[in-house]
C-alpha cells in the first residue's frame, strides 16, 4: 500500500493526470480484498493491482475511457465472477467485486493532503482514508475525500456537523483493526473507509 500512496504523491507533484481505481466491496470469493488499488495513467501505464484477470482488464479499459469523457465524475463498476469468467481469467468463481473509479484530470486537487501523505509514508503513520461513494446531497459530492488522523484531526472539505461526527465515530472504531468498510449514513450517503496502517513488523528473539 505504501507504494501506491507514493505513486499518488509523485503524480500530484508532477501534475500528472490519473484515474484511481479502488476495490471497495466484495461478496463471496474474490482474488483481492477491499482497499486494493490501481493507478492508471493516460498513456495506459499503471501501477498496483486490483486482482488481475478480466475484471482488472476491464477496470483498466474503463479508466482509459474516463480520460476522454467530458464528465470527470467518479463511477462505480460491479463485476460478477461467474464460472465462465473465472475459467477465462484463471480466477476463483462465485463472487462479486465493486470498484470505485476516480478520475483526477487536475491532480492538484489532492495537494492539501500531500504534506500529510509524505509524513505518513515516511514515518509509517496509520490514518483513515475516507471517500464519498454515493450521496443524495449536493453538499457531499461523490469522490470527495477526507483523512482522519489517530489524534482525531480531520483533513479535507468541510462537512455538516452530524455527518462529521458519524464519520469520526465510524473511523475511530476502525483504527484498532487493519481493513476497510463501506458505511451508510441515514440519508443514504455511502462512504468508503480504509485504515491505511503501516506494515506489521516481526521481531525475532532468541
Amino acid at each position: 500500500m505504501k507504494e501506491i500512496y507514493q505513486s499518488i504523491i509523485d503524480a500530484v507533484q508532477k501534475r500528472r493526470s490519473f484515474v484511481l481505481a479502488t476495490l471497495i466491496a466484495t461478496k463471496g470469493s474474490a482474488p483481492q480484498k477491499p482497499g486494493a488499488k490501481m493507478l492508471i495513467f493516460p498513456d495506459g501505464k499503471f501501477t498496483g493491482t486490483v486482482g488481475g484477470g478480466c475484471a482488472e482488464g476491464d477496470v483498466w479499459y474503463q479508466a482509459k475511457q474516463l480520460f476522454s469523457e467530458s464528465t470527470k465524475q467518479p463511477v462505480l463498476r460491479r463485476y460478477t465472477l461467474n464460472e465462465d469468467l473465472a475459467a477465462e481469467s484463471g480466477m476463483v468463481c462465485g463472487g462479486t467485486m465493486t470498484f470505485l473509479l476516480e478520475p483526477f484530470p487536475q491532480p492538484e486537487v489532492l495537494e492539501e493532503f500531500l504534506p500529510f501523505f509524505q509524513s505518513a509514508v515516511e514515518e509509517e503513520q496509520a490514518f483513515i482514508w475516507i471517500t464519498a461513494v454515493k450521496s443524495p446531497s449536493a453538499n457531499i459530492p461523490c469522490g470527495h475525500r477526507w483523512v482522519l488522523e489517530e489524534n482525531g484531526h480531520f483533513i479535507g472539505p468541510e462537512l455538516p456537523a452530524d455527518v462529521h461526527q458519524f464519520l469520526k465515530h465510524q473511523a475511530q472504531e476502525l483504527f484498532p483493526f487493519a481493513g476497510c468498510q463501506l458505511v451508510t449514513y441515514p440519508d443514504g450517503s455511502q462512504f468508503f473507509l480504509e485504515n491505511v496502517a503501516p506494515a506489521p513488523r516481526i521481531v525475532l528473539i532468541g
